[in-house]
């Protein structure tokens, strides 16, 4: 951002690559620019992200070209019919969050929610990857084990911050996809080899690499944990979204997650987090396979060249977003003359046909858990603070420290 003020909306930044080569990386804040090279009508031009190396089995989000393409229609995982099939899945996972949080508030302690964002992933990903294995075993009581065990992982991350080099190599997820897979070895499971092999697509292509995890459902962990941040700091509008959430019950429980038209106040408090926190805003770089002249005549990129979006610059600016730019505002995304474009919207998630794939489960998984978190507890902080994010190919915040107290059933109450 400091850049970017510093030097416009796009600037010239060289990075040395393989053999010590020049590569030229353009920083670019213009949406209008970021539009026209981002869009299906240039993407057989700006295809690929801007990565130095990319291995011949690379997974979906680095993956170019014929790979790419293959993997992208394999992603069945994310389709509207797979998404409902796993809700019971994410209410098993919400309700050991729940339970935990229920703890920390008969203890009136500070919490630091992200931890509960931990348990929550662990808890999802454990009972997914299980019922992947064992498609016919009892959802709520076998996938326990495995949310127990995650459980004690993330203890050992947690003893592992002070030490960023090890907290690296603590591959918490994969020693969970291991111990699943070794389970399944030892019960000898009288199957075919489809429902493995179909794992280790998804899982292994989605979660077990760093990088995909920047892409795949960790990150709905790290936004959760922003959103949770901003309903602390904004008690009225965490009061207000929960008036309308008992309102939306009281009509129809699946009203919510139904909702096409985003006009609810859920909507505008995830959007409005992500655009002040893109968890991802790294994934929006493309290089360029041609001479391209853009078409104000401004810009002329060789092949090689790359376009990084400057996400943090755009979500901030005052002519997009108005003089409140810098404030958390979810009314904007629905009652305001600076409501954002469908371009800016997505930005978030990646624009183009390289965009995530992700987005309908992330925004589902986020507003389930939101709505039982603000039905349940009353989100409060001691003191108001600004999110510190912290990381490379994904931000998550430092810390959010919170205190939690139940609330009655409200439906009973009116």
């Amino acid at each position: 951002m400091k850049l970017t003020k510093k030097f416009g909306r796009i600037f010239l930044s060289i990075a040395i690559g393989p053999g010590m080569k020049l590569r030229k990386i353009y920083i670019c804040s213009d949406p209008n620019l970021l539009e026209e090279l981002f869009s299906t009508k240039q993407f057989e031009n700006f295809s690929e992200r801007n990565s130095v190396y990319v291995r011949p089995d690379a997974h979906l989000f680095l993956a170019n070209g014929e790979r790419w393409a293959n993997l992208r229609k394999s992603a069945s995982i994310f389709t509207n019919k797979n998404i409902r099939s796993m809700n019971k899945l994410i209410e098993y996972s919400i309700i050991d969050v729940l339970n935990e949080m229920k703890i920390g508030a008969k203890k009136c302690e500070i919490l630091d929610f992200c931890d509960y964002a931990d348990l929550f992933f662990a808890a999802m990903i454990s009972r997914i990857a299980s019922s992947l294995i064992f498609p016919n075993v009892n959802l709520i009581e076998f996938p326990q084990k495995y949310v127990n065990f995650a459980k004690d992982l993330i203890i050992k991350k947690e003893q592992h911050k002070e030490n960023e080099q090890k907290q690296k190599q603590f591959g918490l997820f994969k020693v969970l996809y291991n111990h699943i897979l070794m389970d399944k070895q030892n019960i000898n499971e009288s199957s075919s080899n489809n429902s493995t092999t179909r794992l280790e697509v998804i899982l292994g292509n989605l979660l077990l690499n760093n990088s995909v995890k920047a892409a795949g459902l960790q990150t709905i962990s790290f936004a959760l944990s922003c959103i949770v941040h901003f309903m602390a700091n904004h008690p009225q509008v965490q009061e207000n979204l929960r008036s309308e959430l008992i309102s939306l019950q009281k009509e129809d429980n699946n009203l919510l997650l139904n909702n096409s038209s985003e006009k609810a106040l859920i909507d505008g408090v995830i959007n409005e987090t992500l655009r002040l926190c893109p968890v991802v805003a790294f994934a929006n770089t493309r290089k360029c396979s041609i001479k391209y002249l853009t078409k104000n005549g401004e810009l002329c990129l060789n092949p090689g060249d790359a376009i990084e979006a400057d996400i943090f610059s755009i979500a901030r600016d005052e002519e997009f977003w108005g003089k409140d730019a810098n404030e958390f505002k979810p009314e904007r995304w629905f009652n305001s003359p600076h409501s954002p474009s469908s371009f800016l919207a997505l930005l978030p998630f990646g624009f183009g046909p390289r965009r995530c794939v992700g987005i309908p489960l992330a925004k589902h998984i986020l507003k389930k858990t939101l709505t039982a978190i603000i039905l349940k507890f009353r989100i409060i902080y001691e003191n108001a603070c600004e999110i510190e994010l912290m990381g490379k190919e994904v931000l998550k915040p430092r810390n959010v420290l919170v205190r939690v107290k139940e609330v009655k059933d409200s439906i009973d109450e009116e």
